[in-house]
């Protein structure tokens, strides 16, 4: 599926922008695509050649937040959702991640 597919975008993304609200720094939604593409096929490419990483060009990236369920499901939050579905298209074992909270088990 393309972005433009993508019911975030067919939906709130578009509801924003007819709003003239800017979404990721964009006010159209041809640029907040590009922009993604762009975005989002760089960091498979990094993330095929150099694994993941917490570093890019030097600089931190933010790490992903782990939510821990009661059953020990791990859901992912906020950040990090492209980095976790690239990671397991190519296969990778492991990312690196922080645990943001973990529900209680009584």
């Amino acid at each position: 599926a393309g972005a433009e597919e993508i019911g975030l975008f067919r939906t709130s993304y578009v509801q924003r922008i007819a709003r003239g609200e800017s979404v990721r720094g964009e006010r159209s939604m041809e640029r907040l695509i590009a922009q993604y593409y762009t975005r989002v096929d760089g960091m498979f490419e990094s993330m095929k050649r150099d694994g993941f990483t917490i570093r890019v060009a030097g600089n931190p990236v933010p790490l992903p937040e782990w939510l821990v369920g009661r059953d020990g499901d791990v859901f992912i939050g906020n950040q990090g959702n492209h980095r976790l579905a690239i990671a397991r298209v190519l296969g990778l074992d492991r990312i690196a991640g922080r645990i943001r909270c973990r529900h209680s088990s009584t």
